[in-house]
């Protein structure tokens, strides 16, 4: 077996200079055993494509099992004494499956621990000249960890709104809020190459509403999800997710 790691490979933004983490499973986890960070409140908690991405590759359900297992202190120094140093960097992404640990689930000595070594392990990846992606699913989320990175500032945590429609998403948008949201209908069943199109109208058409809202709002359709002989790199030149200037980065749905 496979001596387990802290990062993944290439996975995510599928280009060499890229690297991720993830700090346990997504929605309940293979079987419903639990494990994971998500929050129930997610739109895509049990329709997630990485739920399915973990039953058909067992190593990379091993992974996150042992992720979750060490616990997200323990990970994150492993991380920290892994990092290539030396070696540029394009991305770092946080939760290529799964999300991060919420505030509550922790004691207040270990968030304040774990909270200091993730601060260290971002400096470390925007040392390394990368941009940094960091989902998370829920309000509470994006103001804990918006808050241990503030010595960061140019690092941007984005919020996952779940919002049941296009229109509440923009309501409740704000400049100061970068947010994503996942446009189409929300199914269990396989995205065709169809649905991806149809689903990437409909977000290029929300993408208009969110432009002519009168709320000062920017939006950007992720180019990444289309059929892979138009994009192998997935996100291009695209720098969506890590930049404040974005208020909402719009998702087509793709299973």
């Amino acid at each position: 077996m496979k001596r387990i790691v802290p990062f993944h490979g290439q996975i995510s933004k599928f280009i060499a200079e890229s690297l991720s983490i993830s700090y346990g499973p997504s929605g309940a986890g293979i079987g419903g055993g639990g494990g994971g960070n998500c929050s129930r409140a997610c739109r895509l908690f049990s329709l997630c494509y990485a739920v399915r991405q973990e039953r058909i590759y067992s190593g990379l359900s091993r992974m996150l099992q042992q992720h979750a297992k060490w616990g997200a202190v323990k990970l994150t120094r492993l991380a920290i004494a892994a990092f290539p140093t030396g070696k540029p960097l394009q991305w770092f992404r946080v939760s290529v499956d799964g999300s991060l640990p919420s505030r509550g689930s922790m004691s207040v000595a270990s968030w304040k621990r774990f909270a200091s070594l993730f601060t260290t392990l971002i400096r470390l990846a925007l040392t390394a000249g990368a941009r940094i992606h960091i989902p998370v699913e829920t309000k509470g989320k994006a103001r804990d960890y918006r808050t241990a990175l503030k010595t960061l500032p140019d690092v941007v945590v984005r919020r996952s709104s779940q919002a049941k429609t296009a229109e509440a998403m923009i309501d409740e948008a704000s400049v100061d809020d970068p947010s994503s949201f996942v446009c189409g209908p929300l199914h269990n069943g396989r995205v065709s190459a169809d649905q991806k199109r149809a689903n990437t109208e409909i977000a290029h058409a929300v993408a208009q509403q969110i432009r002519q809202s009168g709320k000062g709002l920017t939006a950007v359709v992720c180019p990444a999800v289309r059929d892979a002989e138009d994009n192998p790199s997935k996100c291009g030149r695209c720098t969506a997710c890590s930049s404040a200037s974005v208020t909402v980065v719009l998702y087509p749905f793709h299973g």
